[in-house]
């Protein structure tokens, strides 16, 4: 089951589920507990997983220093996406 969270104008994230605010980093734990989940923009019905995915990762990186390999990150800048999708292709292969 899907759990629905709706990021409000405040930029505040709210667990439909559980029917209370949660944090990126209970979004963490939701997906470390294997929940799916999906991020919409409550005005304007926008799925917004992949940015709000994106914050959970720089929220780890800032927090835990070298979470992931400098030389990934500076290869993700420097192809401009391209690596992201080699990257995708080589995991779902």
């Amino acid at each position: 089951m899907t759990v629905i969270i709706k990021r409000y104008r405040n930029r505040k994230l709210y667990n439909t589920q559980s029917k209370k605010y949660i944090t990126l980093e209970e979004i963490e734990e939701l997906i470390k507990d294997e929940q799916e989940v999906q991020v919409i923009e409550n005005y304007t019905g926008r799925d917004i997983t992949a940015i709000t995915l994106s914050q959970v990762i720089f929220e780890l990186e800032k927090n835990h220093a070298n979470f992931l390999p400098h030389s990934l990150l500076l290869s993700l800048v420097r192809s401009g996406g391209k690596r992201i999708d080699d990257i995708r292709r080589n995991i779902f292969d």
